[in-house]
């Protein structure tokens, strides 16, 4: 890149002296080259500075796509050219997680596009995300008002001491609340191959709206009442079962999943089976990550009625669980499966319950677990986040007495 640069100085400074020699040095009608014509001569003989000729503590924006090994989203991710042609990575998932560490000093920025629903259009709405530098966390929330994709500077630290820094981002909304593409990290500094920390195991979370946090934010039964979404999934009980087991871990959740098959949004198979249903068709291959505990947290939704009838008869649930246990077995052979319920509500919990043990008597590496108490006190009849924290140190010491040994 930079002797591309170099050449394009020479080559435009070969052609501003050949123009000279054949006009004769002539000058303007008025004596002296125009402010526009030059104007557009400094541009086109300033060197524009490349990576090689910063500093170490220079200001610099990183690109992610031309800084490979130096960063890690987890997840269902794909490189993609958001709507104002930058290149980035899709961030759209509750809990998706962005690493990396950096040389640095002041400062500390990520640039992203955001994209919120157009049925929010015109609303003042939030993306909400978890920062952790150097394990000291706060909250950063970026307010939008158009559903228009838009570029955003967001800042993630202020005033960072020279040195080595470890930085965490995760989303706290999930993909149905915004879109998000990670374009690059700006900062006084260099970005440093990225080292992952040391793990014990690999968790993969499936679920609905609890396992995405709705409504953590929200009380007596309100929908809302955090800034446009009251969803957190750092506050979920994945998140924080994952923390407890030190593990590594990715979440695929959206609210009002159902176990059942099928392509609209509300069936499971909307967020397992692609990287981003929102954005296009592109397929995920489930059966490339490695996962030792499978967590399923659904059956809330399949207890929904419909004009007092329930959207799904007993039978019918127990061919979906076992559809869905059916599928998941077969992309991960050798993964622990927990089929977790119970966290709303307890309707329909034996029948949940006999579909997946009646696979686990066959499977021999599956379990049902099933937390001890209920809680809808939240937004929207959601567990609060006290009960979510209460159901992540369950599910923890279960999958670690149990399923682990």
């Amino acid at each position: 890149m930079r002797k591309f640069r170099i050449l394009s100085v020479l080559l435009c400074a070969v052609l501003a002296l050949s123009a000279a020699a054949c006009n004769g040095g002539e000058q303007t009608a008025s004596g002296s080259e125009s402010k526009a014509e030059s104007a557009v001569a400094s541009a086109e003989v300033t060197p524009a500075s490349s990576e090689e000729e910063l500093g170490p503590y220079d200001h610099r924006k990183a690109a992610l796509v031309d800084n490979v090994g130096k960063w890690r989203v987890t997840g269902r991710t794909a490189q993609i050219m958001d709507e104002s042609g930058n290149q980035g990575m899709i961030y759209d998932h509750a809990a998706q997680g962005f690493f990396f560490q950096a040389d640095c000093e002041g400062d500390l920025f990520l640039r992203l596009s955001i994209k919120i629903p157009t049925q929010n259009a015109d609303k003042t709405y939030s993306t909400h995300f978890l920062v952790r530098v150097d394990g000291v966390e706060k909250d950063v929330i970026h307010e939008t008002t158009t559903a228009v994709e838009l570029p955003v500077k967001l800042t993630i630290a202020e005033g960072l001491a020279r040195g080595k820094h470890s930085v965490e981002v995760y989303r706290c909304n999930e993909y149905s609340k915004s879109r998000c593409v990670l374009n690059a990290v700006e900062l006084d500094g260099t970005l440093l191959p990225y080292e992952a920390p040391k793990k014990d195991l690999t968790i993969a979370f499936l679920g609905d709206s609890v396992t995405s946090g709705a409504c953590v934010y929200s009380a007596n039964h309100e929908e809302s009442s955090f800034i446009g979404d009251s969803s957190d999934a750092t506050k979920s009980y994945a998140f924080i079962a994952a923390n407890l087991l030190n593990a590594d871990f990715t979440v695929s959740s959206r609210s009002g999943s159902y176990s059942a098959k099928g392509t609209e949004p509300d069936s499971i198979y909307y967020t397992y089976d692609y990287v981003s249903r929102s954005r296009n068709e592109d397929l995920y291959d489930n059966t490339k990550d490695k996962v030792d505990v499978f967590v399923i947290s659904l059956g809330t939704n399949d207890t929904k009625k419909r004009d007092g009838e329930y959207i799904f008869t007993d039978e019918q649930i127990k061919t979906n669980v076992t559809a869905l246990l059916q599928r998941v077995r077969a992309d991960h052979p050798k993964a622990k499966i927990v089929w977790t319920y119970g966290q709303m509500t307890l309707d329909k919990a034996n029948v949940i319950r006999g579909a997946v043990n009646a696979f686990a008597a066959a499977d021999g590496n599956t379990w049902y677990y099933q937390y001890t108490t209920p809680n809808s006190q939240g937004g929207a009849y959601h567990p609060t986040a006290a009960a979510q924290k209460l159901d992540g140190e369950e599910l923890a010491a279960f999958i670690k007495g149990n399923v682990l040994n």
